[in-house]
């Protein structure tokens, strides 16, 4: 028997029919209620001899049943792709825009399919931008139970006055009005003026946050009275873009990937996840009076 700490184990996990197809093969949620529909999708159960019609939100169990889409076998994929990309200034992060603004469209033909990025940064915000076809590394990346911290580097314009109190709000903490109480940093770090900076009227400040509500720091400098000139994610958890040219985009090294499954608490933790989400759902199926045997019989071999 595997351990929790195998991260096979997430491959393993029972799933809703819909969503097992959605992930192997690659299909939206239309498309794979339009396979159910027209009897494209069938089982096999483990122990039996014939292939059946399932209900689309019927559990099925990856390496014990068989799944078929059109007749043929519909294999575990297992996500494999992590890049990071030195986002440049003047591209959204989207994958197509009806405007027909820069999207990561360029990039993202490059990479594997179903590779896409982990959060956004904003048309005019430049830096680390993690991309993954890891559907639940990327769920617990954003989470903001796991705390994954970014820093940015902050250029703001010393021509407009304030700038010293605007700082001191900024690094207190402040209400950026979007229900979520107060806005505070991890840490802020005032970098030495060079001569360049002091020429532009700028300062450069470093500013580390462990959450990423929307256009976060932006409105953060907004309510505290600092006029922002450029911002710059200079890393996304232990990922950085030191070094790399604007729209460079590369592969993470192994060391790297494992760095970044640390950051959320180990490879085990999708897996934990899951098997937390499928004890709540029996909790629920007995409380209604229908439960499901296999499916206890299941998380029994983790007790």
């Amino acid at each position: 028997m595997k351990t929790a700490l195998d991260p096979d184990l997430y491959y393993t996990l029972p799933l809703r029919l819909g969503k097992f197809v959605g992930m192997h093969a690659k299909m939206s949620r239309r498309q794979v209620w339009r396979a159910w529909k027209e009897d494209r999708i069938e089982l096999l159960v483990a122990g039996s001899s014939h292939r059946v019609q399932p209900g689309i939100q019927d559990y099925v169990f990856p390496g014990e049943d068989q799944i078929f889409l059109d007749g043929k076998p519909l294999d575990v994929v297992r996500a494999s792709g992590y890049y990071v990309l030195n986002k440049p200034v003047d591209v959204i992060t989207t994958t197509s825009d009806p405007q027909g603004r820069r999207c990561l469209t360029p990039w993202l033909e490059q990479l594997p399919e179903g590779v896409f990025p982990v959060g956004r940064l904003d048309r005019q915000t430049t830096g680390a931008l993690f991309l993954t076809d890891h559907g639940e590394l990327m769920h617990q990346l954003l989470h903001p139970e796991f705390h994954v911290e970014k820093m940015y580097e902050l250029t703001v314009s010393t021509r407009r006055g304030g700038v010293d109190e605007g700082l001191k709000i900024l690094e207190q903490g402040v209400d950026i009005q979007d229900g979520k109480g107060v806005a505070k940093a991890v840490s802020m770090t005032v970098l030495e003026q060079t001569v360049e900076d002091k020429e532009r009227g700028q300062i450069r400040v470093h500013l580390v946050l462990n959450e990423g509500r929307n256009r976060q720091v932006r409105k953060m400098c907004k309510f505290s009275n600092l006029y922002l000139d450029h911002l710059h994610r200079v890393t996304f958890g232990p990922l950085g873009v030191t070094g790399m040219a604007d729209g460079e985009v590369r592969e993470l090294t192994s060391d790297e990937v494992n760095e970044v499954w640390q950051a959320v608490g180990g490879v085990h933790q999708p897996f934990l996840r899951g098997l937390e989400l499928l004890r709540a759902s029996v909790a629920r199926y007995q409380e209604e009076n229908d439960p499901n045997p296999r499916l206890e019989q299941w998380i029994s071999r983790f007790e």
